[in-house]
Order: structure tokens, then C-alpha cells, then sequence
């Protein structure tokens, strides 16, 4: 964690440097790693258990001062550029490291290490090598490592509210166990996603305005992840439905048969879960700009509609929305431009 030559040596406790920052290797030929590699430089994260809210945290680069109650924690080179010493210039790579011993009070500078033999970053990208050996080749390492609740300090505990790792614990009506207090989004151990802490929002302020609203049904919550292509969806998925005792029956439809979806020049599919003989459980997409026909699914999901219930209403062609309508008919038995 920071010291002199921004060097790291995960195998032995971090010791105080006289600047009051953790000295744990350094050098410019490379910093000893858990298995004796040396190399050159690697983004690091520092992870740790906070022991005020049971978070598990994570800190990455900057100046740290250890939080009282913390005496170890871990960390994890999630980039590398190449070169440095010993063998480790050419075998690319992540490991989490032992712990390391660290004590509450003390600043700490956490940044770029010596970690060469981890993520090697050429000019066509960074390969990640798993502790199995295998090794991938991409043009970007993308670094998602969660996020928690704020709430430590807040006086929330003071005034008697029930916590649980730091997340406000709340009932159907987003109601804590103290009258008159509520709480809403990402403070609560729902879905993290803006969408939920407007609606969230709504409801407390119908609920205190007396209109008694529904309660939300977070399986009916759309998700999307935006990316290229695109992942939504709405429901259960089947492993969750058998779980919850559905007897389940399921259908893929390849957007290769979908005009659109030839013109955007995107592949993909829909997968529909459905209760034999019942409702659609469960609805799933992947592909370019699937995340807009997620309103279709979440009101069929909502509606609790079945295949036959969907398939007659006719879909623009040609438009992504189509294949929606396509799938539908597969799963009702009349499959139209149907491919796979």
C-alpha cells in the first residue's frame, strides 16, 4: 500500500514508513508478489470489512486512513503494464492477496504497484489470466466490484432504527420499525437501480398521504444492463421459478429471424418462462436495444398474461418490437420466423 517506489509485498504485514504511510515493498525493479513474481505497474483495490456497518468496502487509489476497528485488510491488483523484473513481465493475471495487517488511525497512499505479473496492458488490450491458468484477451478490463450503503455515523441506530450491514430495514410499504420514519432506494436492501427508489419515493408519499398504494412487486421491476449488446428482463428466471414450485416450461426465440435485428446487424434472443398452463413467469432478452421492448414484457408479466393472451395482437414489421410477438407465437405453439 503506497511506500517507497509504490512497491507491494502481500506475503509479509504492512509496517508504518516514516511518513506514516504503509511501506510493503518498492524498488524499481518490482515488488515481490505472493508467489515470488516481480513486475511493473498495476491499478490497485483495497478491500476490508467495515466493522461499524458489517459493509464489506472497497477503497481504491488515493490517500486511506484505516477506520477504527480495522486491522486487516486484502487487496487486489485489477490492472498491469507490463515490463519489470524476475518472471513476472510476461504471465498476465489477478490474484487477492493474503491479508495484510494495517492499524486504525494510520494514512495510507493506495495507487498504482508494482504488480507486472498480474494484467499485462498492450496497445491491442489486457489479458486476464484465472488462478486455473486460462487466460482471456480483451480491449477492456471493466472493474465492477458492488457498492453498499452510506449510513454509519447517520444516528440512525440512536433513534432505534433496525440496521442489517448497513442497509434500513423497512416493511412492504417502505416503512421502518419507528413510526413515522421511512426510507427509500439504495438505503434499503432492494434493487439498486434509480427506476425503484422513484417509484420507492411515490409510494411513501401516497402512503403518508392516506391512498393506501399497492405495495411493489419487485419481481415485476424491469432491469437493464446497458451495454452492446443489451440485457433485460422482467420475472423470474427458471431456476428461481422451480425454486418457488412452478412447473415450468420455456422458449428461446433467435433474433435472427427478426427483420430488424438483421438491419442493426445485431444477434441475440428471447427467452420466455411460463407456468405450464399458466401465466409468463419470466421474461429475458439480449441483444442491441432490447432494453426498449422491456415496457411490453413488464406490462405482460404485470398482467400475469399467458402465450394465448398475446400472441393474436399483430407487431409493426419491421421493428424489434416484432420479435416480442414472434416469441409469443413460438410459445403458443404457432411459431412464425422462426430460426435455430
Amino acid at each position: 500500500m503506497g511506500g517507497g517506489g509504490n512497491g507491494y509485498n502481500s506475503a509479509a504485514p504492512a509496517t508504518p514508513g516514516s511518513d506514516g504511510v504503509a511501506n510493503t515493498g518498492g524498488g524499481a525493479g518490482g515488488a515481490t508478489q505472493p508467489n515470488g513474481r516481480t513486475g511493473g505497474s498495476g491499478i490497485v483495490i483495497i478491500k476490508y470489512l467495515a466493522p461499524q456497518t458489517g459493509v464489506l468496502t472497497f477503497q481504491a487509489s488515493g490517500s486511506w486512513t484505516v477506520p477504527p476497528g480495522v486491522t486487516s485488510v486484502d487487496y487486489l491488483v485489477v490492472a498491469g503494464g507490463g515490463g519489470g523484473g524476475g518472471d513476472g513481465g510476461g504471465a498476465g493475471g489477478y490474484r487477492t492477496s493474503s491479508s495484510l495487517s494495517v492499524t486504525p488511525g494510520t494514512t495510507h497512499t493506495i495507487g498504482v504497484g508494482s504488480g507486472g505479473a498480474y494484467n499485462p496492458v498492450t496497445a491491442d488490450g489486457v489479458t486476464v489470466t484465472l488462478e486455473n491458468g486460462k487466460s482471456f484477451t480483451a480491449e477492456l478490463l471493466l472493474v465492477a466490484v458492488g457498492r453498499g450503503p452510506v449510513s454509519a455515523g447517520l444516528g440512525y441506530e440512536e433513534q432505534g432504527i433496525k440496521m442489517d450491514r448497513g442497509y434500513v430495514l423497512v416493511d412492504e410499504k417502505c416503512r421502518t420499525n419507528v413510526p413515522g420514519i421511512f426510507a427509500v432506494g439504495d438505503l434499503i436492501p432492494t434493487l439498486q437501480l434509480a427506476h425503484v427508489g422513484f417509484q420507492e419515493g411515490m409510494l411513501v408519499a401516497e402512503e403518508i398521504a392516506g391512498l393506501n398504494p399497492n405495495p411493489i412487486n419487485y419481481d415485476g421491476v424491469p432491469r437493464v444492463t446497458y451495454s452492446e449488446p443489451e440485457v433485460a428482463s422482467v420475472g423470474l428466471s427458471t431456476a428461481t421459478a422451480k425454486e418457488r414450485g412452478y412447473d415450468v416450461e420455456e422458449i428461446s426465440y433467435d433474433l435472427a429471424g427478426n427483420g430488424k435485428s438483421q438491419i442493426l446487424k445485431t444477434a441475440g434472443s428471447i427467452k420466455l418462462v411460463q407456468q405450464k398452463g399458466g401465466p409468463v413467469l419470466g421474461i429475458h432478452l439480449v441483444g442491441s436495444r432490447v432494453g426498449e421492448l422491456i415496457g411490453e414484457a413488464q406490462v405482460i408479466f404485470n398482467w400475469e398474461a399467458n402465450a394465448q393472451d398475446v400472441a393474436p395482437y399483430v407487431h409493426a414489421h419491421p421493428t424489434m418490437n416484432e420479435a416480442m410477438g414472434e416469441a409469443f407465437l413460438a410459445l403458443a405453439g404457432k411459431p412464425l420466423h422462426a430460426h435455430g
